[in-house]
């Protein structure tokens, strides 16, 4: 009986330590924090959001500028979400999200037409494309998973690129 309880102890202990163990000790799985989770989720929804807003953009769009501007973000934010979802399995770091944020965005941006559209699409834009770049600066910096701080720095230069197209074409509205 006490043979057999010692045992049960042992094998609870060995269980419990099992469990409290880092995900950087597992093989092949980086280690992660809270800054990655969070940023992760941040940059899953900020990607899915800049293509459904792109989506409207190539058809709401009046400027020609706009509508192109539109096309790239689903072209780039697509690649980009293609990527950030590689870099967070690595910490197996799973992203899901809400759609419902979003689809009242493009409901509303659906609305508007002509110049009000274009004007409003890229003001959102800069403002979205600021953030974005704020967020990959903190995770270069604050991130501790390899493959994300790695995402990140590859995305600062295209979102640098997307606020300077974005910030000329209000310009020359």
């Amino acid at each position: 009986m006490k043979k057999g309880t010692l045992l049960f102890s042992a094998a609870t202990i060995l269980v419990l330590a099992s469990c409290d163990k880092k995900n950087n000790d597992v093989q092949g799985v980086e280690p992660s924090n809270t800054q990655d989770l969070n940023f992760a989720l941040e940059e899953s929804y900020a990607n899915r959001l800049e293509v459904a807003t792109g989506r409207v953009a190539t058809v709401r769009g009046n400027n020609a500028g706009v509508r192109s501007f539109g096309q790239m973000l689903i072209t780039e934010h697509s690649a980009a979400q293609a990527h950030l979802q590689t870099a967070a399995s690595s910490s197996r770091l799973a992203i899901s999200y809400d759609s419902t944020g979003f689809m009242a965005i493009t409901a509303l941006m659906g609305a508007l037409q002509g110049r009000a559209f274009d004007s409003t699409f890229l003001t959102l834009q800069i403002l979205a494309h600021q953030q974005t770049l704020t967020r990959l600066q903190n995770q270069v910096t604050a991130g501790q998973s390899r493959s994300l701080k790695s995402y990140a720095t590859m995305q600062i230069p295209v979102v640098q690129r997307h606020l300077q197209l974005a910030d000329s074409l209000r310009r020359n509205l």
